[in-house]
């Protein structure tokens, strides 16, 4: 089986060559119909115009005699019997005429009121003559009488086999009972039925010739069903005898300009049809070399090859198009840079980022971000401070992208830079948002901000909660959870602010504190659920007698369970720390 045409070649060839083909036998079979037909009426029409002119002779031949005939059985004067028969037998051809008169002993087959003629034959024309019969019964049925007329039927027909279409051609008559005649001096002859010994017609096509003289009085009729039969008889039928005159014409002959026409068509169709291969070709090689050109250069260009562009002095569509994919591979290399520069900026931002981990006798600290994108708009920070304090810093910047990490970057280092003088984490996070303010004014962008504190001193933890998701204090011994949350507005967004540092005595024992981004709770997954902060409870509680570290990855396998393995559409930052 053939399959699909898989290049640009064959499916040019197939999609333009399959409709023009068709269309081309479409047109030869309308050309070989119209012309088949138009040539066998061409052929009736002659054909009947000479079988006219034979029946018109014949006709004429036979209308006197038969007129004359039956005037003279009618009931007339002995004189005008006399004069009649007399002028019967000077008619040419006339052999022989008998008149009888009937008594009424004679036996009659039917009384007849009025003359009726008929035409006698021998089917194999014994004496090569035809007969008129005519008889007369008077009303009285006291005298009847009949005639009966011989004529030569060489006298009959006359010139008519000396003319040239007659010579030319197999010509023959039928009568009503399909018996073949002809007299031996004419070329005409009684043959067997068997079709390829008779040169006039088979037993089959006799039959049939004689259902057609039955519906139709003139006509033409093929020997067989071929598009270009060998024989092509025509026929007329006489209306004074029960005669029908039958020409035989050469199909060949006839319907030769079919043939050239056929011939003629398919060299020219032919030669249509390889003028348009080579033609199509010619232009699918024009094409395909271009688009080969283009598929290199593609390939080339996915494997990070940036060569010159393609040059090509056209003006139509393919012009167009490589002029659009040299434009393509100019902003491509322009995409491929700005990624480089992305992903480099993402490996700096993740450089920025702490060790993920502190550990010391009093506090065990781990944190994690993970962009949804090269670079990300989260960051988290974990500072610890020779006056015996230890910060947990996270950061959310609204967005994603390149300006999201520059405004990270930005806030990350603002609070570093204040962190370490301020009075108190309010005073602090106040001069962040002061300074952060007068970069985001113009763009409108902002971040929110959870910086804690835990001192190794005493048990009192302090924080200041700036638009950011409350952090979750958990308590190991009584497995209570307590959310500090308290209000605080965005930094970036109003420079006049104020903001107010919140505090909490831990009771004695262990706790574990978790800060994360709104990344975590608001991811959903296939199913459209929030994971939400029930679920971080849970695992929490699951694994609190864990480290820190192992918590974290409890929550991240968690997250990517629940995610179904897809990228997250946030950024997601997490900070555990735990107090022993």
């Amino acid at each position: 089986m053939f399959g699909r045409p898989t290049s640009l070649r064959q499916q040019t060839a197939l999609y333009i060559l399959t409709p023009v083909c068709a269309l081309l036998i479409m047109v030869e079979l309308i050309g070989f119909r119209s012309i088949r037909t138009m040539l066998l009426h061409q052929m009736q029409n002659t054909a009947i115009s000479h079988l006219q002119m034979t029946a018109n002779h014949i006709e004429t031949g036979l209308r006197l005699p038969k007129t004359l005939l039956a005037k003279l059985t009618t009931e007339s004067p002995g004189e005008v019997k006399d004069f009649l028969a007399e002028t019967i037998r000077t008619i040419e051809g006339v052999i022989e005429l008998k008149l009888t008169e009937h008594t009424p002993s004679t036996p009659q087959p039917m009384p007849r009121t009025e003359s009726t003629v008929r035409v006698y034959y021998h089917p194999l024309f014994k004496n090569n003559t035809v007969v008129l019969d005519a008889d007369y019964a008077q009303k009285d049925k006291i005298n009847s009488y009949s005639a009966q007329l011989t004529i030569s039927f060489y006298d009959l027909i006359g010139r008519i086999p000396q003319a040239p279409w007659w010579s030319g051609l197999n010509t023959f008559m039928l009568d009503a009972k399909g018996n073949i005649l002809s007299p031996d001096h004419i070329p005409l002859a009684v043959k067997s039925d068997s079709p390829t010994t008779s040169p006039y017609i088979s037993k089959e096509n006799r039959t049939r010739l004689q259902a057609l003289i039955a519906t139709s009085s003139t006509g033409i009729m093929p020997a067989d069903d071929n598009p270009t039969p060998e024989v092509i008889y025509g026929y007329r039928t006489l209306k004074e005898a029960p005669w029908t005159m039958v020409i035989i014409s050469d199909g060949a002959s006839i319907l030769k300009p079919l043939n050239t026409f056929r011939w003629a068509y398919l060299t020219t169709s032919l030669l249509i049809t390889a003028l348009m291969l080579f033609l199509l070709n010619l232009m699918a090689s024009r094409i395909i070399r271009i688009a080969k050109q283009l598929a290199e250069t593609a390939d080339r260009l996915s494997n990070g090859y940036f060569d010159t562009p393609l040059q090509l002095d056209r003006n139509d569509e393919m012009g167009q198009l490589v002029k659009s994919f040299n434009a393509m591979s100019g902003q491509l290399q322009k995409g491929v840079k700005l990624q480089k520069s992305i992903i480099l900026a993402g490996e700096i931002q993740q450089g920025l980022l702490p060790q993920a981990e502190y550990k010391d006798h009093k506090f065990e600290a781990f944190g994690v971000s993970l962009p949804c994108d090269e670079t990300g708009g989260d960051f988290f920070d974990i500072i610890p401070c020779n006056r015996g304090k230890l910060f947990l810093v996270i950061g959310d910047v609204v967005g994603h992208g390149i300006g999201a990490a520059l405004l990270m970057a930005t806030t990350r280092a603002l609070v570093r830079s204040e962190i370490e003088h301020a009075d108190n984490l309010a005073s602090c996070v106040g001069r962040v948002n002061n300074l952060l303010y007068r970069d985001t004014e113009s763009s409108g962008s902002f971040s929110t901000l959870f910086i804690l504190s835990l001192e190794r001193s005493n048990t009192t933890l302090r924080w200041v909660r700036a638009g950011h998701e409350p952090a979750m204090l958990y308590n190991l011994d009584q497995g209570s959870f307590t959310e500090l949350k308290e209000k605080g507005v965005a930094l970036g967004i109003n420079p006049t602010v104020v903001f107010e540092e919140n505090s909490v005595e831990l009771p004695p024992g262990e706790h574990l504190i978790l800060i994360n981004s709104d990344g975590v709770t608001d991811l959903e997954n296939l199913h459209g659920e929030r994971f939400g902060r029930l679920r971080l409870q849970q695992i929490v509680k699951r694994f609190a007698r864990y480290s820190a570290e192992a918590i974290l990855s409890a929550i991240c396998a968690e997250i990517k369970t629940f995610a179904n393995n897809r990228r997250p559409e946030d950024d997601i930052t997490i900070v555990i720390a735990k107090i022993h």
